[in-house]
């Protein structure tokens, strides 16, 4: 490889490194005027009507209303022991519905099937909803970096990752930096690809950024983790 072309080479990491970094700090910005709190329980835009057989948010009246449908017969009070799981049941699966929608906006719910009016068909759905919701966000959030919480937008993550003592390395491949520890564990930020190649991970289109994290002892980077906006 010549001169020329490691130096050319050089530079659009370079170029791509201070893209990346214009980018955090733009968000920096927009979050400071707005007053963001980067804590604050988020449902991505476009998800305010969630899709799936019930819909999330139930007040206490709607959950009656499915208790009286369930049983069939008049009065908002949950009776039996199943009528009482259910009440909780309902509000598990939304919270399980609206954490997951957080990391994944494309996600949707499964669409079982139960009988009409059956109490035991509605524990199995909302059963079911809940549990596909939670292994979602499980496998979404498996290679994390330690002691970060998944739903950080991309500002306060590399606050924190800071605060760790992780330190810019170097601009990456794409446009991207390496964040390194000074016990060897690293992570790559990067911004989302202007392209969609058939077969790759769809969590690295979800939102502006995401990254993979490698601890020191691991023989490879983890998962596409994506960081929402």
């Amino acid at each position: 490889m010549s001169d020329f072309t490691t130096e050319l080479l050089r530079l659009r990491s370079d170029l791509a490194a201070i893209r990346v970094m214009v980018s955090l700090l733009k968000l920096h910005i927009h979050a400071t005027k707005a007053n963001f709190n980067p804590a604050q329980l988020r449902i991505p835009a476009g998800n305010a009507r969630e899709s799936g057989r019930w819909a999330d948010g139930r007040d206490s009246g709607e959950i009656d209303a499915l208790l009286h449908l369930a049983n069939g017969r008049r009065g908002g009070i949950a009776r039996t022991p199943r009528e009482q799981y259910l009440s909780a049941l309902v509000n598990e699966a939304r919270i399980a519905k609206r954490r997951v929608l957080q990391l994944d906006p494309a996600w949707r719910a499964p669409e079982g099937a139960y009988q009409r009016g059956s109490l035991e068909g509605m524990i199995r759905d909302r059963e079911a909803v809940r549990d596909a919701a939670n292994a979602r966000f499980d496998y979404l959030t498996r290679d994390v970096v330690p002691r970060t919480d998944p739903i950080w937008g991309v500002n306060r993550l590399t606050k924190e990752l800071y605060a760790q003592g992780f330190r810019l390395d170097r601009p990456t491949r794409g446009d991207g930096v390496l964040l390194r520890h000074p016990n060897g564990d690293e992570v790559r930020i990067m911004e989302r690809p202007s392209h969609r190649w058939p077969n790759e991970p769809p969590q690295k289109h979800y939102f502006g950024f995401y990254y993979r994290y490698r601890a020191r002892n691991w023989p490879e980077e983890g998962r596409h983790v994506p960081i929402p906006d």
